[in-house]
Parts: structure tokens; C-alpha cells; sequence
């Protein structure tokens, strides 16, 4: 065998196994929407000694007074007279607690230039708590809605199942926005109620979301929750879990947020999004696959595959470009096997999307706005670049 044959067959090999890397996280995506069109009654998590715990809920704010009222105002309805409402003010230079006390809320003032990050704004409010503790915390954002009931059911599941629980935080696109936006709108609908419902379904917990989360006040007191990551939501699911407390997802509670309508900030908030969870990905999947082996607990190693699907533009970026390798491997070298894996990944990611497309999103978001793939394509390849040379910006309030 010649040197250009072996290191033809080399390259083929190496080639194969990276796309046989890559198939794992396509299928086990096709596996989640399959589990999620499942009509299966949602099963409701409820105290079953039929005693509504005491609760806490914990709104970090930074820089919020132009959302806050509305966040609040769906918020005061749901709670008991037993309940609590704190706002952790963090680093604010505008009227965001002069606006909580209005609203009747208790307000924590953080100023700390040092230490910047929802996750210090988090830590604060659980440390206040701490001289009147509840039994339940709910986390919900300055910028976020809560469905009529969100309360009530998220802090019952936790209380009922003594672990942290994840309601459906979703994102829409305001009106007359821009198809990037509406396309967005479609691909946080996939993250954040799509795969968690299969997750669901199939029986296996779900990583955290930032917004929307309940905890019993023993796991929120001890959790780590001081940290700068830009997800920090993620960081705490894979901790938790490790720690023998995975989160449970809430599919009949949700929690709604609007995108940026400006596209420049639309891209900052995404672009933020991504490399923190790249970031995450590249150093927690491994933690997870071990501490999976060690305890032998199967749920770690499929939350690990559940972290380990990159964000949907990103995958399937990844997968073009493995793709066209496979195929001028397969070209110059004369041999078939890189193909196999291309046909089935690629299958597999097409009948995702329709499945997606048809049974959750057309009704939702135009069919046009499927035109911003490519511009999504590019703004992808700029946050992996981010990701990969820049260090992690901390929490920055996006402009509204």
C-alpha cells in the first residue's frame, strides 16, 4: 500500500468517526421530537399531603424598570398572603427598586462591579432568605411573564418531588419583526419545550432554562449558585444532577419573554447564548459521562447527550461541512462507508425538521422566515469564532 493510499485511508477513518461523533446528537434530537408528539396526558406533579408549601420568589433584576412592572404584575395575583416577593436589584443605575417597593416587594440592593453575573444576583437573594427561610424557591426573570398558575404549580412539584423543577420558558417575536427574529422564536421553541417534553416523555430530567425554575429551599440554600457563567442555568442543572438532583420538566407551566425587536441586539443576546453553551458543552459533557460511569445512573448519560446537541444552526452547520468531507473523502479514496452515517444523519435531520416544523411551529411562524437560515448560518460561525477567542461576557442587560 502506498503512502497516498494510507493516508487516504487514514483521512477516511477519521472522517467517518467524526461523522459518527456528530450522529449521535442528530438522532438523539429525532429521538426527543419523536418522544415529544407523543398525545399522552400530561401528568400533573402535586402535593400529595395537599399542603401548598411557603414560597419565595426571587425576580434578579438588572437595569429592569421598563419590564419589571409587567413581570410583577403577573406575578403579586399568584401569590399567598404567606408568600414572598424579592427583587434582587443587582448593580442597578436606574428606578428598578424604587419600582419593586411600588409593586410590594421586598428589595435587595447588590452593588458588586467585581463579582457581575445573574448567578451573584441569585446567591444574594438566597443568602437573604436565609433569616426567614421558605419551602419552596421559585426563579422567575424582571423580563419574564408567568402563565396564570406558574407559581403555584411549579412550587407544589418541587415541594412534591423534593427536586428542582423547569417550567417552558419561552420567547416570541414581536410583531412586525425582522425573519432572523421569527426563525429564533422557532428554534427556542425547540429547546426549551420541545426536547425537555421528550425528555419528559421517555421519563429522563432536563437541564434548567434560567427562568421559570423551582427549587426546595435545602437544594437552592446549598446550591452553587455564585457564578459570572453568562448560563449559568446550565452550570447548575449538570451540578445539581451530579449532586442527585436532577431537574423535572413542568410542561403545563409556562413563562414567556419577547425577543429584541432590534436585530443588533438580537444577535448580542444569541451570540452570548451560544458560546456560553459551547463552553458548557466542551467541559461538562465529559464531567457527566464519568460521574454517569462512576454512580452508574443512566440520566447522566443522557443529560450529557442532551447538552451535547449544539444549538440547531450550529448543528447543522457542523453537519454540512462533515458532510461535504465525507463526500470528497469518498471521491478520492473510491470507498462508501463515510456515506452510510451521511445518509442516515442526514435523514434524520430532515425528518426532524418537518416533524418540528409541522407539528409545533407552522402555526406559529411563517413559513418565510425559514429564509433566514443562511444569515443564521453566518451568525453562527461568528459566535463559535467568540467562543473559541474571546473570553465569556458577563450578564449585560439586553437593549428592549
Amino acid at each position: 500500500m502506498g503512502g497516498k493510499a494510507v493516508a487516504l485511508t487514514v483521512i477516511n477513518i477519521l472522517v467517518t468517526v467524526v461523522l459518527g461523533l456528530l450522529l449521535l446528537p442528530v438522532l438523539f434530537l429525532l429521538l426527543e421530537i419523536l418522544s415529544a408528539m407523543r398525545r399522552s396526558g400530561l401528568r400533573e406533579i402535586t402535593d400529595f399531603a395537599g399542603n401548598a408549601p411557603a414560597v419565595a420568589v426571587l425576580v434578579p433584576a438588572h437595569d429592569e424598570e421598563k419590564v419589571l412592572g409587567q413581570a410583577l404584575k403577573a406575578i403579586s395575583p399568584q401569590l399567598a398572603l404567606s408568600d414572598r416577593l424579592v427583587v434582587i436589584a443587582d448593580n442597578c443605575t436606574d428606578s428598578t427598586p424604587i419600582l419593586a417597593r411600588k409593586f410590594g416587594a421586598e428589595v435587595v440592593e447588590r452593588n458588586d462591579l467585581t463579582r457581575i453575573g445573574k448567578g451573584y444576583a441569585l446567591d444574594a437573594g438566597a443568602r437573604y432568605l436565609e433569616a426567614k427561610p421558605p419551602d419552596v424557591v421559585v426563579v422567575i426573570d424582571a423580563d419574564c411573564v408567568p402563565a396564570e398558575g406558574a407559581v403555584s404549580r411549579l412550587s407544589r412539584a418541587a415541594f412534591a418531588i423534593g427536586g428542582p423543577v423547569q417550567g417552558a420558558y419561552l420567547m416570541t417575536a414581536p410583531a412586525g419583526s425582522r425573519r432572523e427574529t421569527q426563525l429564533r422564536e422557532a428554534m427556542i421553541l425547540l429547546k426549551n419545550l420541545v426536547r425537555p417534553l421528550g425528555l419528559y416523555h421517555l421519563g429522563f430530567p432536563c437541564l434548567l432554562t434560567g427562568s421559570g425554575m423551582a427549587f426546595p429551599w435545602a437544594i437552592f440554600r446549598d446550591a452553587p449558585l455564585a457564578s459570572a457563567n453568562r448560563v449559568d442555568d446550565l452550570q447548575l442543572a449538570v451540578d445539581l444532577a451530579i449532586a442527585g438532583s436532577p431537574a423535572e420538566f413542568c410542561p403545563a407551566v409556562h413563562v414567556t419573554n419577547v425577543l429584541p425587536a432590534e436585530p443588533s441586539a438580537s444577535r448580542l443576546q444569541r451570540s452570548g447564548w451560544m458560546q456560553g453553551h459551547l463552553r458548557t458543552l466542551v467541559k461538562q459533557v465529559p464531567h457527566l459521562l464519568r460521574a454517569a460511569l462512576k454512580a452508574k445512573r443512566f440520566a447522566l448519560a443522557v443529560l450529557a447527550l442532551e447538552l451535547s446537541v449544539p444549538p440547531l444552526s450550529m448543528l447543522i452547520l457542523l453537519w454540512l461541512i462533515a458532510c461535504a468531507l465525507a463526500l470528497a473523502v469518498s471521491w478520492a479514496g473510491a470507498t462508501v462507508w463515510p456515506l452510510v452515517p451521511v445518509v442516515l444523519g442526514t435523514a434524520a435531520l430532515l425528518a426532524s425538521g418537518s416533524l418540528f416544523w409541522t407539528r409545533f411551529v407552522h402555526d406559529r411562524v411563517p413559513a418565510k422566515a425559514l429564509l433566514a437560515i443562511p444569515l443564521m448560518f453566518r451568525h453562527t460561525i461568528s459566535a463559535a469564532f467568540a467562543a473559541a477567542f474571546t473570553k465569556p461576557k458577563p450578564w449585560v442587560r439586553t437593549s428592549r
